[in-house]
């Protein structure tokens, strides 16, 4: 008799421990992804890039981007396709999108003369900055003007750069700058 009287408050526990984890699911899952809304960052992705004096749709031989020079110690167009995603709640703003190249001596030169395109239809886009809506990604392409600081030395990694919402830049990670051909970066970092 008295296993039977303590097996029926068990029950009733367990029964009421279920129903609370059920019902608290919702709202802790709710909580997780406002929390991780809150704290992802944006951030662009070097997709493809491309150098010469060329626009990338103006290739005869293939399609994508155009090797038109294989250095870049001379002054030159750099495409460069991005992508720019916002993980979070809030639209973002990405403005004076910039290019950093790194030398293998601890060297950084930047290039800041830009133009966007729209990589679907290759129209200009007006202006130097993107406006992104919360948890969308876009794709743009950027045609920037190279002009080397350092006549005798290649770069060997490249890095973007980008003021956001507040006056700070943020950074994408560092890819790795092969001239010798059609670079296909995608989210390779160093």
């Amino acid at each position: 008799m008295s296993s039977s009287l303590l097996k029926k408050p068990l029950k009733r526990t367990y029964l009421l421990l279920t129903l609370f984890l059920i019902a608290m699911y919702a709202p802790a899952k709710d909580l997780l992804t406002l929390l991780q809304q809150q704290f992802s960052q944006a951030n662009i992705g070097i997709q493809t890039i491309s150098f010469g004096n060329q626009y990338p749709w103006q290739a005869t031989t293939h399609t994508g981007f155009v090797q038109a020079s294989e250095s870049l110690t001379e002054p030159q167009q750099i495409f460069v396709r991005f992508s720019l995603q916002n993980p979070s709640a809030t639209p973002q703003i990405y403005n004076k999108i910039w290019l950093y190249f790194e030398h293998e001596n601890g060297d950084r030169e930047y290039t800041t003369d830009y133009t966007l395109y729209d990589p679907v239809s290759r129209r200009r886009l007006i202006g130097s900055a993107v406006e992104v809506g919360p948890s969308t990604s876009v794709e743009v392409l950027a045609s920037y003007r190279y002009i080397p600081s350092f006549q005798a030395r290649e770069p060997v990694s490249i890095s973007v750069s980008w003021q956001g919402d507040d006056v700070l830049r943020s950074s994408s990670c560092q890819y790795k700058l092969s001239t010798s051909a059609m670079t296909q970066t995608g989210a390779e970092c160093l």
